[in-house]
């Protein structure tokens, strides 16, 4: 089974918080529904920072390969959500061009 990403939990934490503040709403506690938003924001605000942080990574070790540093790596790679298997790609991506690299040579 493949774990959610950062992004993927801010849009369910989101789409939750929504479901909660119409159901809330409905049964006449609006500040409850609030609160409980207010809160699922908070939570997928921090999801989105959280995935921007891996994305500003990858972009930063793909500046790297092209400024030639071919041992440039990803690291902390362990899981299943769609960011680690793009990491994983890329990794992979470079191992293969760093051989082809050194085949070349």
């Amino acid at each position: 089974m493949m774990n959610l990403s950062s992004l993927s939990r801010a849009c369910t934490i989101s789409c939750l918080g929504f479901a909660c503040l119409v159901i809330v709403t409905a049964l006449g506690f609006a500040w409850v529904g609030v609160g409980v938003m207010g809160v699922c924001v908070f939570g997928s605000f921090y999801c989105v920072k959280k995935a921007q942080s891996t994305i500003n990574f990858i972009t930063h070790t793909c500046h790297q390969l092209r400024k030639g540093d071919f041992e440039a790596r990803l690291i902390h790679t362990s899981g299943q959500s769609e960011l680690t298997n793009l990491m994983n790609a890329v990794n992979d991506t470079l191992m293969f061009v760093n051989r082809r690299r050194l085949w070349n040579m």
